[in-house]
């Protein structure tokens, strides 16, 4: 007999859903916020909020979904399902209540609850990692502490400034990720077809690609709109160009899931 579908067995199935919903309300009530026909239940400036919730209810659990499915394939480990799962869902919806109702709560109350979910999958994705020695993947938990330190430093330290270091910090995950996903994907179904030329890689290229990547985050947080920053931007796109085009994602257009991958690295 078929299993019962179990939205619990991955934990990209509750977090893609909730992030397609949430990404909906949360553009919606932007919308509406700007164009003066709904006021958000906050004295937080709204493109804080937006940013905030956008960075951290929206793209990290899309990154929690992503990595916390992924690092099963990576370490051959059970994937995360059950109550663990259940709680991280908690603990995400626990955050956007605790954003949304911000004049209603004490502000310790408001970082506790909506440092819960970060600090959630932060412990679970390296549970995982550290316990197959997946030293590969050390870097993406590195990247995922990340993230909840910046999320951290919106109430602690400086939300403007903070905000810029999640985009970035975001930036650095999809470089590092779609570095080894996408000319991966490219070569299989490439040789698949028969092809010859297959995407390439090049140590030195993805090397300074994430390491300006890395630089460029950390000169637009604290010295943001300044010349040095711009150098140093237009640098790393000409980098991660380079990277890309070795990928061959012109000979992909006929596989529309895998040609999207490359339209969204450019």
């Amino acid at each position: 007999m078929p299993r019962t579908f179990d939205i619990l067995s991955y934990a990209f199935r509750p977090f893609f859903l909730l992030t397609s919903l949430s990404g909906i309300l949360l553009v919606s009530l932007w919308v509406l916020s700007l164009n003066g026909l709904r006021t958000l239940p906050t004295s937080m400036p709204p493109p804080y909020w937006h940013g905030h919730e956008m960075l951290v209810g929206f793209v990290m659990a899309t990154i929690a979904g992503f990595t916390l499915s992924a690092v099963a394939t990576w370490t051959g480990r059970p994937p995360l399902s059950g109550r663990p799962l259940a709680w991280l869902i908690v603990a995400w919806a626990a955050g956007r209540i605790a954003m949304y109702s911000v004049d209603s709560l004490p502000a310790g109350g408001v970082f506790l609850l909506d440092m819960w979910f970060p600090l959630s999958l932060c412990y679970l994705f390296a549970r995982e990692v550290f316990a197959a020695r997946n030293r590969r993947n050390y870097k993406v938990v590195a990247i995922i502490f990340a993230l909840a330190g910046a999320n951290a430093a919106f109430h602690l330290v400086s939300p403007g400034q903070a905000l810029y270091l999640l985009i970035h910090t975001v930036g650095l995950l999809v470089a590092l990720i779609g570095g080894r996903i996408i000319p991966s994907f490219t070569a299989n179904w490439l040789r698949g077809q028969g092809a010859t030329q297959l995407p390439s890689t090049n140590t030195l290229i993805d090397r300074m690609a994430i390491t300006l990547t890395i630089v460029v985050g950390i000169a637009a947080t604290l010295i943001p709109a300044q010349p040095p920053g711009a150098y140093l931007a237009f640098l790393a796109a000409l980098l991660h160009a380079l990277r890309v085009s070795r990928w061959h994602g012109l000979q992909t257009t006929r596989n529309p899931l895998l040609f999207i991958l490359h339209v969204a690295y450019w």
